[in-house]
């Protein structure tokens, strides 16, 4: 089972979890990941608003830790404020 990495970065926590590829199990199955950014401490929060979420829903990865370095870069990207599409604004 997938294990959800959660990284302190720039102020922000970086959650990340590896979804593996759905359907009968493919001889090399690849991974996805669905991830959030939220401030440290707030993971296990509930609230609206309190979370910015982001995925790769291909799975496109050969395996988890894959998955996680490259849902771990997005969220960097995302607290950089180089993602033209997701904002750490109101966080």
């Amino acid at each position: 089972m997938a294990e959800r990495v959660n990284v302190l970065y720039s102020g922000f926590e970086i959650s990340v979890l590896p979804v593996l590829e759905y359907g009968p199990p493919p001889p090399n199955p690849n991974y996805s990941y669905t991830a959030f950014i939220c401030r440290p401490g707030d993971v296990d929060s509930k609230g609206a608003g309190m979370k910015i979420l982001y995925s790769q829903v291909l799975p496109v990865y050969s395996n988890e830790a894959a998955a996680v370095a490259a849902g771990l870069q997005q969220g960097k990207l995302i607290v950089d404020g180089a993602d033209p599409h997701h904002s750490i604004k109101g966080l």
